[in-house]
């Protein structure tokens, strides 16, 4: 790792991250019940990390019926295997 601006390295600082696929918190709107699928990745060190969440597909129920919206061209419902829930 660089430190910018400082001119030394610290090899002693290993970066991890992390990635993966959650279901989000669902809500109900206009008779329907949406789900959203959210990607989340994660970057730290022992000095810190950053980590966001972006949403990726819905999952949308209307009455009986499930239907897959993909936000993201690379998410497919193939996605939708090992899938757990957002903790809160």
């Amino acid at each position: 790792m660089r430190f910018q601006g400082s001119g030394r390295t610290d090899p002693a600082m290993p970066l991890s991250s992390g990635s993966s696929l959650r279901l989000g918190q669902p809500f109900a709107l206009g008779g329907r019940l949406f789900v959203p699928l959210v990607s989340i990745l994660s970057i730290s060190h022992e000095k810190g990390g950053i980590g966001y969440c972006t949403p990726v597909a819905l999952l949308i129920e209307e009455g009986s019926t499930w239907f897959f919206v993909s936000l993201d061209p690379d998410t497919t419902q193939e996605c939708l295997g090992d899938l757990k829930p957002l903790e809160n």
